[in-house]
């Protein structure tokens, strides 16, 4: 009995689904320093090459001083950029963390004045709302308490091997980055001289030009915007702005919920509090940070990939659902995958 055509397409499309799954969830962690020092290298060598073609740099050894000097450039910038980041969300996550005795304070005593206010209005016992809110939020927060403490307690005991894993993890893309551009005219060649070269050449290009899209629309997005709420942060005075606009920026880049998740409700609690500048610095910040994501997205990701917004939604969905956070970048990145390797059948 033969199939035809549809279910043979078919049944590519679902052994490219499970080849996908397969190689994200049990290759991609055993390999994913080379497919970053692969991704840099694919952005360094054009450059590299332009370097060498304006400055008539054609001997091999000068071709390897180069390269080894630009790659080293990079990453030392890179490194540098990421060190002042990481110091910088460690010294004010340590300041509030220890600063917690103080903010649980202050949201008790915000929360009892609202109370006070509810009794006020409904004409309730002076109190009672306050010992209804206590007694139902009192365990709850003393239970997230002990099991962030004893999380944090876990964690340190592993941070030394995760330390040298990351080290190791990162000495090895430097030097992947540096071996993959100085091979990429014989990788390339030895592609082509496949059956299937040709094709997966221009698979590889094409899959390149649309994730190079996507995750330029992205790490765009979630730049600017976490700029714009580092700024607005520390107008309004707050002494963990850096933590808190990388924190909104990421959570922006989720699917439904959005900066306004966040941005909203403290504008609120500034609005209630009768802090209006506040109040109005967070709305116009939400704001802002959903007209630059409208803009930015439907121009790049519509027109960089042609992926409509329905697609991302789900395909960001079911990577969170596979793999976690992780999976909000590799899900549509599959989709994209899927999508030339169905172009590839017709």
């Amino acid at each position: 009995m033969q199939l035809s055509d549809t279910w043979k397409n078919g049944l590519k499309i679902g052994f490219g689904v499970l080849a996908i799954y397969l190689g994200f969830r049990f290759v991609l962690p055993l390999v994913f320093p080379f497919v970053i020092a692969g991704v840099i290298a694919v952005i360094l060598f054009p450059v590299i090459r332009k370097v060498c073609e304006h400055f008539r740099i054609l001997t091999e050894r000068k071709k390897k001083c180069v390269t080894f000097f630009l790659v080293s450039v990079f990453y030392i910038i890179l490194f540098a950029l990421l060190s002042w980041l990481l110091v910088s969300l460690w010294k004010q996550g340590k300041s509030l963390f220890l600063n917690v005795p103080f903010y649980q304070a202050k949201c008790t005593a915000f929360v009892k004045g609202c109370c006070c206010k509810l009794d006020e209005t409904f004409h309730i016992g002076n109190g009672t709302s306050y010992v209804y809110v206590s007694s139902l939020t009192g365990k709850n927060w003393d239970d997230s308490v002990r099991s962030i403490l004893s999380k944090m307690t876990g964690y340190s005991m592993q941070m030394f091997g995760r330390v040298f894993s990351l080290i190791f993890a990162f000495m090895a893309t430097v030097l992947s980055t540096f071996l993959l551009i100085l091979e990429h005219d014989q990788i390339r060649n030895q592609i082509l001289k496949l059956t299937w070269g040709q094709k997966i050449c221009d698979a590889i290009q094409t899959v390149k030009a649309t994730l190079f899209a996507y995750v330029k629309a992205q790490g765009l997005v979630m730049g600017i915007n976490g700029v714009v709420c580092v700024v607005a942060f520390w107008l309004i005075g707050q002494p963990y702005y850096i933590l808190l606009g990388v924190f909104v920026a990421i959570f922006d880049a989720l699917p439904v919920l959005g900066a306004g998740a966040i941005l909203l409700p403290y504008a609120l609690f500034y609005l209630v509090k009768g802090q209006m500048f506040h109040a109005v610095i967070l709305l116009l910040t939400y704001m802002v940070c959903v007209m630059i994501r409208q803009l930015v997205e439907a121009r790049l990701i519509g027109e960089g990939i042609g992926m409509k917004p329905l697609y991302t939604i789900m395909s960001m969905y079911v990577g969170y659902q596979l793999f976690g956070v992780l999976g909000f970048l590799l899900g549509p990145i599959a989709f994209l995958i899927l999508k030339e390797f169905k172009k590839s059948l017709d």
